[in-house]
């Protein structure tokens, strides 16, 4: 499965060549309950839902929302929804 962001992160979000808006991508693989700019948040490594419960760390933050953990260091990003059975990571290459 190949997934494109069309116009960057700030369009549509395209998965086998059907494109949906980031509302629709949230309902129908991540969760209704997530903003719409989660997904986007997550690339580029900024706190999710207004930074709520933000706890900065010497080489970046995390938060910790109910049964979401939500990582960023210099190197990497984890996002792990429990209730959803939801894991992202981001390792960057150097």
């Amino acid at each position: 499965m190949e997934l494109k962001l069309n116009q960057g992160i700030n369009g549509d979000i395209c998965m086998d060549g059907n494109c949906l808006d980031k509302k629709s991508f949230n309902k129908k693989f991540l969760s209704n309950y997530y903003p719409k700019n989660i997904l986007e948040n997550i690339l580029k490594s900024k706190p999710i839902f207004n930074s709520r419960n933000i706890k900065k760390m010497k080489n970046g933050f995390y938060q910790k929302i109910n049964k979401i953990f939500y990582r960023v260091l210099s190197d990497s990003v984890v996002f792990r929804d429990r209730r959803n059975n939801i894991f992202i990571k981001i390792r960057y290459l150097r």
